[in-house]
């Protein structure tokens, strides 16, 4: 819970108060090498959402199968959500 009360100089605001809620912390799988379709699992299962995909032609990799992400594998995300209450 985070409370914020406001002075503009001459007297203090009335408490403003939120919750927040966070997820334990998550990790981007490392989807390289696996199919498209495994790797929207895989990004699925880790409570993430799968963005478009690009495709890239890619002499040491074959056809058909993931060469990279946008982020980075092993980074770490939280999801939060917070709901505001005022006190009066």
């Amino acid at each position: 819970m985070v409370q914020l009360i406001v002075n503009d100089g001459y007297q203090d605001s009335s408490v403003d108060t939120v919750n927040v809620f966070a997820s334990p912390r998550i990790t981007v799988p490392d989807v390289t090498g696996l199919t498209k379709g495994q790797a929207a699992m895989a990004v699925k299962k880790a409570g993430l959402t799968v963005g478009p995909a690009t495709l890239e032609y890619n002499d040491t990799v074959p056809e058909r199968l993931v060469i990279g992400l946008d982020s980075i594998s092993g980074q770490y995300f939280f999801t939060a959500k917070a709901q505001r209450t005022q006190s009066f």
